[in-house]
């Protein structure tokens, strides 16, 4: 049996064989942090299909994380996801427009319905949800801004198909902080560009709104 733990800035793996634990490999987040930056997210194991890097068999299984680094190495004030391999090997990383990538990530095929699995996870400090493909290409981002903010998206998403009639399966999330906090449901599919839900929020009734830069429906879909 083998184990994942997240404590701090570095993945231990760790086998379990006959009541003792060994570590087989460590990967370390090499970032800035603060000392107040220390939950971090825990990770999502899925077989994304993707083994650029190392030489398991295809069918081993990928971890996916974000890290509360205000820092990452590969771009300054921004945070970032990674996508480990079963040996420890990155295979790829994607920065964050938005800070800390705070949240849990989920794993599942939400867009397209192409049978490849696509990736959900919010940020804090900063504004955003983001979505992105199993090889760390932006999908969609709710909202469209960059840099960090005021808005909490410390909730780590689920995906169903609550809304049936939406078509597809949606992201529930929270956010957290200011007169946005709320349960949000968005639509994991986005490309018929079509709002298809109601929004319930306006910049007359929340302040916040106003810092949601796109459109509903085309850059994002909330659906409640």
């Amino acid at each position: 049996n083998i184990i994942y733990v997240r404590y701090y800035s570095i993945i231990f793996v760790y086998l379990f064989v006959q009541s003792c634990l060994f570590i087989k490999w460590n990967f370390a987040f090499e970032g800035d942090y603060s000392d107040r930056m220390i939950y971090g997210s825990s990770p999502a194991i899925y077989d994304l299909e993707v083994n650029s890097m190392g030489d398991e068999p295809d069918h081993w299984l990928e971890i996916i994380v974000g890290s509360d680094e205000v820092n990452s190495p590969y771009e300054d004030f921004y945070g970032a996801w990674r996508c480990i391999d079963a040996l420890g090997n990155l295979e790829w990383y994607l920065n964050t427009r938005t800070d800390e990538a705070r949240s849990s990530p989920a794993v599942d095929d939400f867009f397209a319905s192409d049978g490849v699995p696509d990736i959900i996870g919010g940020t804090t400090s900063g504004w955003s949800v983001e979505a992105f493909t199993n090889t760390g290409i932006f999908l969609w981002r709710f909202g469209e801004i960059e840099g960090s903010g005021m808005y909490l998206w410390h909730s780590s998403p689920a995906i169903a198909d609550v809304t049936p009639l939406a078509g597809g399966k949606e992201i529930i999330i929270g956010c957290s902080n200011n007169d946005c906090s709320a349960v949000f449901c968005l639509q994991g599919d986005i490309s018929d560009g079509i709002d298809n839900g109601f929004a319930g929020y306006s910049s007359f009734h929340h302040d916040c709104w106003d810092t949601y830069i796109g459109t509903d429906g085309i850059d994002w879909d909330v659906l409640w």
